[in-house]
C-alpha cells in the first residue's frame, strides 16, 4: 500500500480535492456538491487536511483503511481458525483491488474497511445478540454509506441476509 502511495495524485483524487477546497462547509459537500467524484467521508477527510501537502498526505488516510480492513478480514476469519484468520489476512493484504484502492486519495479503501466492520458486527450480533454489536452495526453502515454510494449493494445484501434468517 505504502509503495502504491508514492507519485502524483491521479486526476480523480485531484478532482476529490478540488471538490473538498471549494466547498464552503460540511453541508456544502453533503448537501451541494451532488457530483459523481464526491465521497462525502473522503471529501470531508480531504477537506481537513492541508491543501498544500503532499500526495502521500492526501492518500495516507486510505492507506490506514486498507491497512485496518485487513486486520477486521482477519478477525471474521478468526471465527472459524487461526489458519482461515491467516489466509485470509493473506489474501486481502495480497488483493490488487484493496491494495489499489488504498493508495487513492478517493472513498473505496472506507468503503472496503465500512463493509467488513458491519459484515462482523452482524456477524457478532447474530450468535451472542448484543447493544454494542448493533451500534457499530450501524455506525459502520452509516459510514460506508457516506465513504460511497455503492455501499447501498453491501446494505442490500445484508438485509436480505437478515430476512433470510427471520424465514420470511
Amino acid at each position: 500500500v505504502g509503495l502504491g502511495a508514492r507519485g502524483d495524485l491521479w486526476m480523480d483524487e485531484v478532482w476529490s480535492l478540488r471538490i473538498a477546497w471549494e466547498a464552503s462547509g460540511v453541508m456544502d459537500v453533503v448537501v451541494h456538491q451532488a457530483v459523481d467524484n464526491n465521497h462525502i467521508l473522503n471529501t470531508l477527510i480531504l477537506r481537513w487536511l492541508p491543501a498544500d501537502a503532499p500526495a502521500w498526505v492526501h492518500r495516507l488516510p486510505a492507506c490506514i483503511a486498507g491497512i485496518l480492513a485487513v486486520g477486521v478480514a482477519a478477525k471474521i476469519g478468526l471465527r472459524r481458525s487461526r489458519l482461515c484468520s491467516l489466509l485470509i489476512a493473506g489474501l486481502f493484504a495480497l488483493s490488487y483491488f484493496l491494495v489499489h484502492y488504498s493508495s487513492e486519495a478517493r472513498g473505496y479503501a472506507f468503503l472496503m474497511l465500512f463493509a467488513l466492520v458491519s459484515v462482523d458486527a452482524a456477524l457478532s450480533e447474530m450468535h451472542a445478540p448484543r447493544l454494542q454489536a448493533r451500534v457499530i452495526f450501524f455506525a459502520s453502515t452509516a459510514a460506508g454509506l457516506l465513504s460511497h454510494a455503492t455501499y447501498m449493494g453491501v446494505v442490500v445484501g445484508q438485509l436480505q441476509d437478515r430476512l433470510a434468517a427471520l424465514e420470511l
